[in-house]
């Protein structure tokens, strides 16, 4: 019990390393949403993997975080967001918001609609085929 705690003590703190590089390359915004002047915390992109890499996390406002981590308490207006954020050109936030919209689109007209209009790198689709997997 003590070694899983400190291990997850240990990815914490090394997560909250990176979150000054972060901000920087993000422009101290939300990845999703694009909120700004709000509490970012940096967000492992699935799979997560034993070794933290960088090129899969993103900074998330309270908001977005705090309704990934609850489905019940999502304000699904909150997630036509995704319209842009599907188009980042960094990587992890892409495949995030990509795998948003397709959970989206099982239920919401404007998400299938962005769905359909997705075109997406090889390292993309190869990415989100690894989370379906995961999943």
């Amino acid at each position: 019990m003590a070694k899983g705690f400190q291990r997850d003590v240990l990815r914490k703190q090394q997560l909250e390393n990176f979150t000054r590089e972060l901000v920087r390359r993000y422009s101290a915004q939300c990845e999703l949403c694009g909120a700004r002047k709000t509490k970012l915390t940096v967000f492992e992109v699935p799979p997560v993997s034993t070794e933290i890499n960088i090129e899969h996390c993103i900074l998330l406002c309270e908001t977005c975080l705090q309704q990934i981590s609850h489905p019940k308490l999502r304000n699904i207006d909150h997630w036509r967001c995704l319209a842009t954020a599907v188009w980042s050109e960094h990587l992890a936030a892409q495949v995030m918001a990509v795998m948003l919209t397709r959970y989206f689109a099982k239920e919401y007209d404007w998400a299938a609609n962005l769905e359909d209009t997705l075109y997406l790198s090889p390292e993309a689709d190869q990415w989100l085929s690894e989370i379906e997997s995961f999943v």
